[in-house]
């Protein structure tokens, strides 16, 4: 099985921790040189092979970053427990903001909603001004009946970021 790799799914992760990742997943599977995986970034495929040689990388890693980057992957492949289990190992090494962000998206996806909000609004306390993160706790807000609080989202995305906040408006209608 093979799974597509795009740059978008990895919102707000450091675009050489996405190279190291590429890099070490190919050369140790013997499938591609670094020079061919520079030129290809946006559309590579990875694996499952890549992907487990990298998750044992990210597993004896004292590094957080090796982990995000395989539970984001895990987001995009909609592998929502492991996601769970990696953004979780993820935070006991370092809290980031971006773990707990997609730790609320693999939590909404398994519907556990309490867990969700509580990582979205976990996001929000290190990172107070991140409109993405008042965007998904909007969206999952409204979702929920939770009107109120949707609406306290919609207006901090209408006073600073107008695109999330139409994005939001059309969960409404």
């Amino acid at each position: 099985m093979q799974l597509r790799f795009t740059l978008h799914c990895f919102y707000r992760i450091p675009p050489v921790v996405l190279l190291a990742f590429l890099s070490i997943c190919c050369v140790q599977c013997g499938n591609v040189h670094n020079s061919e995986i520079e030129g290809n970034i946006n559309n590579r495929i990875i694996t499952q092979k890549e992907l487990k040689s990298f998750q044992k990388i990210a597993d004896s890693d004292e590094d957080h970053r090796a982990l995000l980057g395989a539970a984001w992957i895990h987001i995009q492949n909609q592998n929502y427990q492991k996601a769970v289990k990696a953004f979780n190992e993820s935070l006991k090494r370092k809290k980031s903001a971006n773990a707990y962000l997609g730790l609320g998206i693999a939590y909404e996806a398994l519907h556990h909603v309490d867990y969700a909000i509580s990582s979205y609004i976990q996001a929000l306390n290190m990172k107070p001004n991140w409109t993405y993160a008042h965007y998904q706790l909007g969206r999952l807000y409204f979702n929920t009946g939770q009107k109120d609080h949707a609406m306290e989202k919609l207006d901090f995305l209408v006073r600073n970021n107008k695109a999330l906040a139409g994005k939001l408006m059309d969960t409404f209608y």
